[in-house]
């Protein structure tokens, strides 16, 4: 018995001691693979260690001479067994190093996660000196294989499938993604995903125009367009707070007070759309003046009309390759005192050295191969989204494909608030292609 206590002793004491190992292990592990320059540990609450990593990418991965640049990854891991999940993030990461953050995927799943940071922003920044050039290099295919270089280097160590999947901007890199790199991921799971035909995609404006005219949430959608016809009206009690905004917030604007109040109010309506929030439109006949403008300003978020705006790159893949929305110039009729609202993603927020016509080549390539493709997709939207109304449901007629639309939901659709019913579907299906030999 004294012999037995004796050995359980030694074991427990020893077990921090193997613990620390297999975590200095697997650090050393990631320090190995071939690109990653640096390796810090992180705090988590959901895996049992988390890295941030960083990737020695090339500037132009047509042309290598051009230089590299360090690119940001989050590492969550499970087991070197497991499947991995590769979040192909469409801007900043900062947000997913937070200790309790996890990916609605890995979770689900339990698979290791792999977030990677969008080159041009945050800590992915290449520093080119040559501002006229700086541009060029911000390409789909280019971001398509900072992912395929990362993801060929992590299977030195993961060993199960792999699924990309991204939200917004990041789902239209997961779907990109396959398309340039068909056979890397077995899985690719997008969330509220656009696929714009062009600049301005003027599907989205029909949709929320409609949203006050008919469908359940009618009542909602005239709700709306009565506070934008109010804020319209009223545009002067407006126009002071918006010009101390700018100039508190040091924002370069373009265009004149007047047209600025315009697209953020057009755009507000966007932003409440998409989080679902129309509900929290305040009383305008007896709120402060002030408090409307930050209801305003919180949600039509005038920066997103400068040059000066933290997603600014999101702009320049938009004019060039991925396309945005279009808003309706005649649906206000007089109240509105900008002229036309065409062009105005580069009349308002693109860099100035940024010369480029829109290439719709990316659009039609995707079409092709999503109308194609055998591979393992799976689409996940809002029915409430105003993001739905240019995604792919109305594109693609392919049974390889699978597209859930989340019953009076908007972008914040995840798998884990469907219906019952459907999540488990949805579940039953990524499952059952993960069963599937490699």
């Amino acid at each position: 018995m004294k012999k037995s206590l004796i050995f359980l002793l030694c074991i427990s004491m020893s077990l921090p001691t193997i613990m620390a190992k297999k975590k200095a292990s697997f650090m050393s592990s990631l320090s190995k693979i071939p690109g990653v320059t640096s390796v810090r540990q992180i705090q988590s609450e959901k895996f049992k260690e988390r890295y941030i990593l960083t990737f020695r990418q090339y500037i132009d991965h047509n042309d290598t001479s051009l230089g590299t640049f360090s690119q940001r990854i989050i590492v969550g891991n499970v087991n070197e067994d497991s499947s991995t999940v590769v979040v192909t993030e469409g801007y900043s990461a900062a947000y997913t190093e937070k200790p309790s953050y996890r990916e609605e995927l890995s979770s689900i799943l339990n698979a290791n996660s792999v977030i990677i940071e969008h080159r041009y922003f945050n800590e992915s920044v290449p520093d080119i000196k040559d501002r006229e050039s700086y541009w060029e290099h911000l390409t789909t295919y280019n971001a398509a294989t900072d992912h395929h270089r990362i993801v060929e280097a992590f299977k030195t160590i993961y060993k199960g499938k792999f699924i990309a999947t991204g939200v917004s901007k990041g789902g239209i890199c997961a779907n990109l993604y396959r398309m340039y790199y068909p056979k890397d991921v077995d899985i690719t799971v997008p969330y509220v995903a656009p696929l714009c035909n062009g600049v301005e995609d003027k599907r989205m404006a029909i949709m929320v125009g409609n949203y006050a005219k008919k469908g359940k949430r009618q009542d909602e959608g005239m709700m709306m367009r009565n506070f934008m016809e109010y804020l319209f009206q009223n545009r002067n009690q407006y126009l002071k707070l918006l010009d101390n905004y700018i100039s508190e917030n040091n924002l370069e604007c373009r265009i004149s007070l007047e047209e600025l109040f315009d697209l953020t109010v057009l755009d507000m309506r966007v932003a409440l759309l998409a989080r679902g929030e129309v509900k929290r439109i305040p009383e305008w006949d007896k709120a402060p003046i002030d408090s409307i403008f930050k209801f305003v300003a919180k949600y039509g978020s005038p920066e997103g009309f400068t040059p000066t705006y933290d997603n600014m790159p999101y702009y320049v893949q938009a004019a060039r390759e991925l396309g945005h929305y279009a808003y309706d110039d005649n649906e206000f009729g007089n109240l509105l005192s900008i002229k036309s609202t065409t062009d105005y993603l580069r009349r308002t927020a693109l860099p100035d050295e940024i010369q480029c016509k829109y290439d719709p080549e990316t659009h039609h390539r995707a079409m092709d191969f999503l109308n194609s493709t055998d591979a393992h997709m799976l689409f996940i939207y809002g029915e409430y989204d105003p993001w739905t109304s240019v995604g792919i449901k109305d594109l693609v007629n392919n049974p390889n494909i699978y597209i859930f639309i989340n019953p009076g939901n908007c972008h914040r659709s995840k798998i884990n608030n469907f219906p019952k019913e459907l999540k488990e579907k949805i579940i039953d299906i990524l499952h059952s292609w993960l069963r599937e030999k490699q």
